[in-house]
């Protein structure tokens, strides 16, 4: 009936109305059918959509696939637990904890720390989050997510001068990535433009070193500079 009024031509009210059921049946079809309702022309249809997939998370933490029930959680990391009922914050806090417990089996990876700071992160908790980092950087100095992950973390909490200084450091053991030329030059453009005139100077056939010294040249206004 849910699905044979909203892929019907009903009038939009009848599909909207129909929506607001969608999230307390949760399944792979209905979760397929509300994503499909978000390009809906409607604005009340599309609204009833996000409205139907906020509850969707929550309901799959009893989903008894694990692999769900992590992705549930994972999911809802920055969700307020003060939303919820006494039953379902159980439940929440239970899946948070396993899905820690799963991370940590393979802490020995680099990737999984920054998923580990990430999660961390989003549920409030920026000193554990900078831990995780911090161990996957000794884990693997040349892992670069972790570098860009960090020193955005270090400039929220108004560490700005750590943040170039960890930027640096990833620069120097890694000249030639460009996401890290770039995430330095977005949190300070001059500090990029010393950074990158550095590495000109050992790598001056660079191409993606050249276009970024220009890019930044031109953001400082220093257009006869710009030119290289």
């Amino acid at each position: 009936m849910l699905y044979a009024v909203l892929l019907s031509d009903q009038p939009d009210i009848a599909k909207a109305t129909m929506l607001s059921y969608l999230g307390h049946y949760p399944s792979r079809q209905t979760y397929t059918t509300t994503l499909q309702m978000l390009r809906n022309k409607d604005a009340m249809i599309r609204r009833k959509a996000l409205m139907a997939l906020e509850s969707f998370p929550v309901k799959m933490l009893k989903d008894p696939a694990k692999i769900v029930r992590m992705e549930a959680a994972r999911q809802l990391a920055s969700f307020p637990a003060g939303k919820l009922d006494a039953a379902q914050k159980i439940l929440l806090e239970k899946a948070w904890k396993e899905y820690e417990s799963i991370l940590k089996f393979t802490a020995e990876r680099p990737e999984t720390q920054l998923t580990l700071g990430m999660f961390y992160l989003q549920r409030g908790f920026p000193k554990k989050a900078e831990a995780a980092y911090k161990e996957g950087l000794s884990l693997q100095p040349m892992f670069v997510p972790i570098y860009v992950n960090y020193s955005d973390l270090l400039l929220k909490e108004g560490k700005k001068e750590e943040a170039f200084t960890l930027l640096k450091k990833g620069l120097a053991k890694l000249p030639d990535i460009a996401v890290l030329h770039h995430a330095l030059g977005e949190k300070e453009p001059q500090k990029a433009i010393e950074v990158l005139e550095k590495a000109h100077k050992r790598h001056s056939g660079d191409r993606q070193i050249v276009s970024a010294l220009s890019y930044y040249y031109k953001q400082t206004d220093n257009r006869g500079k710009s030119k290289l």
